[in-house]
């Protein structure tokens, strides 16, 4: 494992212990993807990345995001989701109850990355490219307003 890797899970988890966090060990597919596509997409350099990020939904509940890019102004959500937990045997009201979290998430700003945990496993070079154009994405319409200004000097 990467020491720069080790030391973020070592963070984590040392954070998640002393906020008495809910959810304070991240799961076989968060650490593929921080090691397979994070890791790999930015060299191991996870500045601006929180894991099992706590928030509130729309109505007061506490909920949690697998991650979040924060950085210069960038508010980024990237889930993870198995078959088994998010979509095997689920009910109506949960999958309401997703859609709306997800629309909240969006509401307040936050763009938002999902993938799935065979994406992360066999697919990595998809999930890195897709993660890789969001924040350039983002890159463009955040700053193409200074680099039109800037030209004009």
């Amino acid at each position: 494992m990467h020491p720069k890797l080790e030391q973020f899970i070592d963070s984590f988890e040392k954070e998640a212990m002393q906020n008495s966090s809910y959810r304070n060990k991240l799961g076989k597919y968060e650490l593929l993807f921080l090691d397979q596509v994070w890791g790999s997409a930015f060299q191991y350099n996870y500045d601006g990345l929180h894991a099992e990020y706590p928030f509130l939904d729309y109505k007061g509940g506490h909920r949690f995001a697998d991650f979040v890019y924060i950085k210069n102004g960038m508010r980024l959500v990237v889930e993870i989701d198995d078959l088994q937990s998010h979509a095997k045997n689920i009910t109506q009201g949960d999958f309401g109850d997703h859609l709306s979290r997800q629309n909240d998430l969006v509401l307040s700003g936050w763009l938002i990355l999902r993938f799935s945990a065979l994406q992360v496993a066999k697919h990595q070079q998809q999930c890195i490219s897709q993660l890789k154009q969001a924040i350039g994405h983002w890159w463009s319409l955040a700053y193409s307003g200074d680099c039109a200004n800037s030209s004009q000097l």
